[in-house]
């Protein structure tokens, strides 16, 4: 038994360094993020899409976080015709050092473009709301009375990218 351990551990051995000689090293796989228009997806209800455009898309201003979401969508209005199909994407600074806007001074351009891309990659999204705090995040719980500062957005309302081809 130990003879058969011996001759496994060994070739485990050389089958490892075989792998890694003459200082090469093993291929990894591609970090770069897939372009924004291979991300589109035609429900807002798919979590693990709106995640993943999220994380592509840029903060409003340097030394803020998005960490939360809130989707909403027909079912819990009770009645489809009447619900849009609405997402708020809550933003957070990083630590107090952090410029703080107000009202006259919230970064409606990056809230704009992110919109224009939510629209664009979510097919059934009407609506985008933007909500900031004024302070870090405390915990790791949303507090959605914590978040002082709206701004919403319909997507008749949006400006979509440029290079976005609705005819897709």
């Amino acid at each position: 038994m130990k003879r058969v351990l011996l001759t496994l551990a060994l070739a485990s051995f050389l089958f490892a360094l075989a792998g890694c000689q003459g200082g090469q090293t093993i291929p990894q796989a591609e970090t770069s993020p897939p372009p924004l228009s291979a991300l589109r997806t035609p429900y807002l209800g798919n979590p693990s899409a709106v995640f993943t455009i999220l994380g592509q898309l840029p903060m409003p201003a340097d030394g803020w976080v998005q960490q939360f979401t809130a989707m909403s969508n027909a079912s819990q209005f009770g009645s489809p015709e009447l619900a849009p199909y609405t997402l708020t994407v809550f933003y957070h600074p990083a630590d107090d050092i952090v410029a703080i806007p107000t009202e006259d001074t919230l970064p409606i351009a990056a809230f704009e473009y992110n919109a224009g891309w939510l629209f664009a990659l979510i097919d059934n999204l009407l609506e985008v709301t933007f909500a900031m705090r004024t302070t870090p995040l405390d915990g790791n719980e949303l507090h959605q009375e914590t978040y002082t500062l709206y701004w919403t957005i319909a997507r008749q309302d949006a400006t979509l990218p440029e290079i976005y081809d609705t005819t897709e």
